[in-house]
């Protein structure tokens, strides 16, 4: 089931198809707190993703309407070469809704407390409430031997109660490969204190088995 303080889309409400929206492009680095009236290295069109071959690499649309959109879809299609016959297949771009999660505040400071973007919910149709920056993270996969250069598509955003709108994607295709396998030593920051904690809360029958381990 959905966590109850996972924030999930608003259904049931019927807008004329008059309804305005807008679509601003963020970097997949910001995070898109609903509280801010502006949104911190937004832009409008294009959309543009710099990768090598055999690399994923996102970016944010984020919609923002003065009324309820019902029934989002987002449709993706092939790209294109501008001076080539290279192509990036749809198969390789995906997008996936981004949830909100009411956080709290810790025993630490941070930044922000309250509703956090965080999970990617699954790439099915989903509403976005009025005056609610909702992000669409777009990911774009540019498989080995993808030829380098710029690469051009539209994705598509389709509300079920307001007019379509594109959105134009740029890929720029980097002229090396990156290794399937990584060889980076990668650290761990790990307090046993709070894994206690966890498994106190949330196992306690695993956490006694621990207790009494000899």
């Amino acid at each position: 089931g959905t966590p109850s303080n996972l924030q999930r889309p608003v259904t049931n409400l019927q807008l004329p198809a008059s309804s305005s929206y807008e679509i601003w492009i963020v970097p997949s680095t910001e995070k898109v707190l609903p509280e801010r009236k502006m949104l911190p290295r937004a832009h409008p069109n294009p959309a543009q993703v710099e990768l090598a071959r055999n690399e994923f690499e996102s970016i944010q649309l984020v919609l923002r309407s003065s009324t309820t959109l019902q029934q989002v879809r987002v449709e993706l299609g092939e790209l294109r070469q501008t001076d080539g016959q290279g192509t990036i297949s749809a198969d390789h771009l995906t997008w996936s809704p981004v949830g909100f999660v009411k956080t709290e505040k810790p025993d630490y400071d941070v930044p922000h407390v309250g509703w956090w973007p965080d999970p990617l919910l699954p790439a099915a149709p989903f509403d976005v409430k009025s005056n609610w920056p909702q992000p669409v993270w777009l990911t774009v996969y540019a498989p080995a031997g993808t030829p380098a250069g710029e690469d051009r598509g539209r994705v598509k955003i389709v509300p079920a109660n307001a007019p379509p709108s594109e959105v134009q994607l740029i890929v720029h295709v980097r002229d090396f490969d990156l290794p399937s396998t990584p060889t980076l030593k990668t650290a761990f920051d790990v307090y046993p204190n709070r894994i206690e904690r966890a498994y106190q809360q949330f196992f306690p029958e695993w956490w006694s088995r621990w207790q009494g381990r000899t």
